[in-house]
């Protein structure tokens, strides 16, 4: 099984109010699978840069795609290219990931 992202843009800002990364599975589309994703970068979460946290994708037994969206929150503060940083990993020794396995969005400030 491997899995891979497309590529988006990677320069949300804060008015823009989601990025979103697209990941494609290729397997056998009978057998469930799933990929933990961690959050880091110099963005702060919780709601004060962005709203995503930790997570897993859950591929579901004929699913083939997956999207998982970060909802970029305007705050007053002037910010300098701050990153979220979005890094997948396999949770189970069934899955292969693309080359890929690390994406940095850069929010830039609309202040």
């Amino acid at each position: 099984m491997c899995m891979k992202h497309k590529k988006p843009d990677d320069v949300p800002r804060h008015w823009e109010p989601t990025a979103s990364l697209f990941y494609i599975l290729r397997a056998d589309p009978n057998v469930p699978v799933h990929v933990d994703y961690k959050v880091t970068g110099t963005a702060t979460g919780g709601g004060v840069d962005y709203t995503l946290a930790d997570g897993t994708l859950e591929f579901n037994a004929g699913e083939t795609t997956k999207n998982i969206s970060i909802a970029i929150v305007d705050d007053a503060v002037v910010d300098v290219g701050e990153t979220i940083i979005l890094t997948i990993t396999p949770k189970a020794g069934d899955v292969v990931l693309g080359a890929t396995t690390t994406h940095t969005f850069t929010i830039n400030d609309n202040d």
